[in-house]
């Protein structure tokens, strides 16, 4: 949890490979370490002036989180707790190839969890809910519509993706692919960071 809290807190602030815990000379457990570009999204956020990420006291998000299952145990019982177990997802080792797009169905699932009141009319009630939790920008709604748009597309699919073995990386339908798909998870990611943060706080 502590690994986790401190990528809430201060997002990009460390990444680790398969960690060891010793107390003493007596070897506890091993466990996974913690991947994502959690830098590069708050670098992300910063060009775009919204949502605002900002650089909180990881013991004050560990003490937080704290007051829920720890994520060993946690089904995600509660809004938040199923937020934190998406998030959990984005900071797992993965294929790179189509990463973005795997990213961002975690980072929605993490968003509706937090803002989505039943299944209807979700795109409002994130743009509401976040606007009021996260501040307002100007162009803040449209690209929060423009997430959802690019994600309905991909799920129905109805905008054209590469294939496992795609290797033609160059090809302008590709680069605007990449483009489209990189900007949309970056964004959600944020956008769930900058969530938790401010309930954290």
């Amino acid at each position: 949890s502590i690994l986790v809290a401190s990528q809430i807190a201060q997002p990009g602030v460390l990444r680790t490979d398969e960690l060891e815990i010793w107390i003493g000379k007596k070897f506890l457990k091993r466990i996974c370490g913690v991947y994502g570009h959690f830098g590069e999204i708050a670098e992300f956020a910063s060009e775009k002036d919204w949502p605002k990420i900002e650089s909180l006291s990881i013991k004050q998000v560990w003490l937080w989180m704290c007051s829920f299952d720890p994520l060993l145990e946690n089904m995600g019982k509660s809004e938040i707790e199923r937020a934190l177990n998406a998030l959990t997802y984005l900071l797992s080792e993965k294929p790179i190839d189509g990463s973005d797009l795997v990213n961002l169905m975690w980072a929605m699932i993490g968003l509706e969890s937090l803002y989505g009141r039943g299944t209807s009319d979700l795109t409002y009630q994130l743009v509401e809910e976040a606007g009021v939790l996260l501040g307002k920008s100007e162009g803040f709604e449209k690209s929060v519509k423009t997430i959802y748009h690019f994600r309905s597309l991909f799920i129905h699919g109805k905008t054209p993706f590469p294939g496992a073995f795609f290797t033609s990386d160059g090809m302008p339908e590709y680069e605007k692919h990449f483009s489209k798909s990189s900007d949309a998870s970056f964004l959600a990611i944020a956008i769930l960071i900058a969530s938790l943060q401010q309930i954290a706080k």
